[in-house]
C-alpha cells in the first residue's frame, strides 16, 4: 500500500481520514500542532507540524 501524510489529523476530517485510510493498510503519518491529540491513532507515525510556523 501506499504512504499517507495527513496534516490536521487531531480531529474533523483529517483524524476520520487518518483512521479510515490506517485500516484499509496505507501506511500514514498523523500531523497536528499538539502531538498529543494524536496518541490513541492507529497510525505508524506521529509527528508535531505546525504549518504557520516558518
Amino acid at each position: 500500500m501506499s504512504s499517507v501524510l495527513i496534516t490536521g489529523a487531531s480531529k474533523g476530517i483529517g483524524r476520520a481520514i487518518a483512521i479510515e485510510l490506517s485500516g484499509r493498510g496505507h501506511r500514514v503519518i498523523a500531523t497536528a500542532r499538539r502531538p498529543e491529540t494524536l496518541a490513541d491513532l492507529p497510525v505508524d507515525q506521529r509527528l508535531r507540524l505546525d504549518v504557520t510556523d516558518r
